[in-house]
C-alpha cells in the first residue's frame, strides 16, 4: 500500500521531474550503506544536505554520536509518523557522513538516482522546515574548525537557506 508520498511518485512521469522530486535538498533516505563503523552494509537513514556534487548527506542515528553529541537534534517520531519507528533519533550536524562514516566512497548523484528510481520507498519524506532552522542556528553558532570544513559550512548553508525560505 502506497502512503500519500508513494502515491504522487507514481503518478510522477519518469524523468527530470520525477528525478527532481526523489534527489533534493533535505530528503531523508533510508537506503544500504557500507559505513565504516559497520560490519557489513546495513539500511541507515540519512539527509540529502546538499544535492550539488559531490552530494553531501547528515546520518540519522538512534543513539547520539561522540564527544560533541551536544550538536545532535532530535528527531521524533511523532513529527515524522511515516519515517521513524523509534520515538528519538538523532541528526548530528556538525560532521557530514561523507568524511569519515562511508566505508567506500559515499554515492554520487547518478549513484543514488539509481537506487531511488529501482526503489523510490527509500524516499521517505522531508526534514521539517524547523529541523533545518534549527540545524543553521547550530552551525552558526559553532566555534570555527569544529567538524565542518568551511567549504561544507558555506554549501550546506546555502543548501538550507534555500529550503527554509518562504
Amino acid at each position: 500500500m502506497l502512503d500519500g508520498f508513494g502515491s504522487l511518485l507514481s503518478r510522477l512521469p519518469d524523468g527530470a521531474v520525477k528525478d527532481a522530486y526523489l534527489y533534493s535538498t533535505c530528503r531523508i533516505l533510508y537506503i544500504e550503506l557500507s559505513l565504516s563503523f559497520e560490519a557489513k552494509p546495513k539500511k541507515k537513514f540519512l539527509v540529502l544536505v546538499d544535492s550539488d556534487e559531490p552530494p553531501l548527506f547528515f546520518l540519522i542515528n538512534t543513539e547520539k554520536r561522540g564527544m560533541f553529541n551536544n550538536k545532535d537534534i532530535p528527531l521524533y517520531k511523532k513529527d515524522y509518523p511515516q519515517v521513524f519507528t523509534n520515538e528519538v533519533s538523532y541528526l548530528h550536524y556538525l560532521s557530514v557522513a561523507n568524511d569519515f562514516d562511508f566505508a567506500e566512497l559515499p554515492p554520487t548523484k547518478e549513484e543514488l538516482l539509481t537506487i531511488l528510481r529501482k526503489d523510490p520507498a527509500c524516499v521517505k519524506g522531508m526534514l521539517r522546515v524547523e529541523d533545518a532552522q534549527t540545524i543553521l542556528e547550530g552551525i552558526g553558532n559553532h566555534p570555527p574548525d569544529l567538524g565542518l570544513s568551511i567549504e561544507q559550512e558555506e554549501r550546506i548553508v546555502k543548501a538550507l537557506m534555500e529550503y527554509v525560505k518562504p
